[in-house]
C-alpha cells in the first residue's frame, strides 16, 4: 500500500464518498425540517378552526343570555337601542371569530413558507454535494495525471 497511486485513489474515493454522504444527510435533515413545518401549519389551521368554533359558541351563549335578560326586563328586541346593541354584539363576535381564523392562517402560512425554504435548502445542499464530490474527483484525477 506504499504506492502513491493507491493512496491518491483511496483518498479520492473517500473524499467523494464523504462529501456525498454528508450532503445527503444534510439534505435529509432539511427535508425532515420541512415536513415538521408542514405538520405544524396543518395543526395551526386545525387549532384555529377549533378556537374559532369555540368562540362562536361562546358568542351564541352570550347572545342568548343577552336576549333573555332583555326579555326578562320587558325590553323589546325588535326595535330601538336593544336591537342596535344586539346587532353590534353579533358584528363584534363575527369580527373576533374571523380574527382568530386569520391569526391561525397567518401562522400556518409562516410554517408553510419555512417548509418551502427548507426544501429549497435541501435541493441546494444536494446540488452542492454533487459539485463538491465532482471537484474531489477531478482533483484526485489531477494528482494522478500530473503525479503529485
Amino acid at each position: 500500500m506504499s504506492d502513491p497511486l493507491t493512496w491518491i485513489i483511496l483518498g479520492t474515493v473517500l473524499s467523494v464518498g464523504g462529501t456525498y454522504y454528508s450532503a445527503s444527510k444534510q439534505a435529509e435533515a432539511a427535508n425532515a425540517n420541512a415536513q415538521i413545518a408542514e405538520d405544524r401549519a396543518k395543526k395551526e389551521r386545525e387549532a384555529g378552526k377549533r378556537q374559532e368554533a369555540q368562540y362562536r359558541r361562546k358568542g351564541e351563549r352570550f347572545m342568548s343570555t343577552q336576549r333573555a335578560l332583555y326579555a326578562v326586563s320587558g325590553i323589546r328586541l325588535d326595535e330601538g337601542s336593544a336591537l342596535d346593541v344586539m346587532k353590534d354584539s353579533v358584528q363584534e363576535i363575527e369580527y373576533d371569530a374571523q380574527a382568530i381564523r386569520a391569526g391561525a392562517d397567518a401562522t400556518a402560512q409562516y410554517y408553510l413558507s419555512q417548509a418551502r425554504l427548507d426544501r429549497q435548502q435541501a435541493g441546494a445542499i444536494t446540488t452542492m454535494g454533487f459539485i463538491q464530490a465532482g471537484t474531489s474527483l477531478l482533483t484526485g484525477y489531477g494528482k494522478y495525471k500530473w503525479g503529485e
